[in-house]
C-alpha cells in the first residue's frame, strides 16, 4: 500500500481512534456534568405527553384571521396576545365585541413594531386595554412572539402576524391547541414578558 496516496484515510482513522479515546476517558463527567445533568431536567420539564387536539392551518390558503377571530369570538373570560405585528383591523374588531363582553384583555406588542403608523396599539389603549411595549432581551433584539392564549385553556401560536401581509402574502402557519398543560406555560411566559422591563 502507497502511503504517500493513502495519508489523508491513516490520519483520518487515527482522528477517530484518538476522539473515541478521550470520549471513552471522559464520559463519566460528561455524564455527570451539571450542565448536562440541568438540561435534561428543562427538557423532562418541557415534555407534555397528553397534547390534546391540535388544529394546523397555513396561509393564506386557509384564511388565518378568519380561525383566529372565531377563537376571540368564543372566548369567555381572558385573551392574552403576545404578537409582533398588529395592524389587521378584522381582528380589531372581534376584541372589541370581546371586550363589550366582559373578557379580560391584554397585548404585549414589540416595541419597534408599535410605532408603525398601521399599528393599532393606540386603538387598543384608547378602548381601555392594557397593552405592553415590549423590547427584545437586555433591551436589545424584538419581541417576536406570536401567540393567544384563550381562557387560560387554548393557545393560538405560529408564524402568523395580525397584518394583511401575513394573512394574504406571505406563507404563514398557525396552530390552535387545545391542553391546559400547555396553556399554563404559555401564561407563565406571558405574565414574566408582563412584568419585566427592560
Amino acid at each position: 500500500m502507497n502511503f504517500s496516496k493513502n495519508r489523508y484515510l491513516f490520519l483520518f482513522l487515527g482522528f477517530l481512534i484518538l476522539s473515541s479515546s478521550v470520549f471513552i476517558y471522559f464520559k463519566d463527567d460528561l455524564v455527570s456534568s451539571p450542565y448536562l445533568l440541568n438540561q435534561k431536567i428543562f427538557l423532562e420539564e418541557n415534555k407534555i405527553k397528553d397534547i390534546g387536539e391540535i388544529e394546523v392551518y397555513f396561509c393564506p390558503k386557509q384564511n388565518c384571521d378568519e380561525k383566529i377571530i372565531s377563537q376571540i369570538n368564543s372566548a369567555k373570560k381572558s385573551i392574552d396576545i403576545a404578537v409582533y405585528s398588529f395592524t389587521l383591523d378584522s381582528i380589531f374588531d372581534s376584541i372589541k365585541l370581546a371586550q363589550k363582553r366582559g373578557v379580560r384583555i391584554r397585548v404585549i406588542f414589540d416595541y419597534l413594531q408599535s410605532f408603525n403608523a398601521y399599528s393599532l396599539d393606540e386603538n387598543l389603549i384608547e378602548m381601555g386595554v392594557p397593552i405592553m411595549r415590549k423590547k427584545g432581551v437586555s433591551g436589545f433584539g424584538v419581541m417576536h412572539n406570536k401567540f393567544v392564549i384563550i381562557d387560560e385553556e387554548i393557545v393560538l401560536t405560529g408564524s402568523f402576524n395580525y397584518s394583511t401581509n401575513a394573512n394574504k402574502n406571505n406563507f404563514e402557519n398557525l396552530l390552535f391547541i387545545d391542553n391546559k398543560k400547555i396553556a399554563e406555560k404559555y401564561i407563565v411566559e406571558f405574565n414574566q414578558l408582563w412584568l419585566e422591563t427592560n
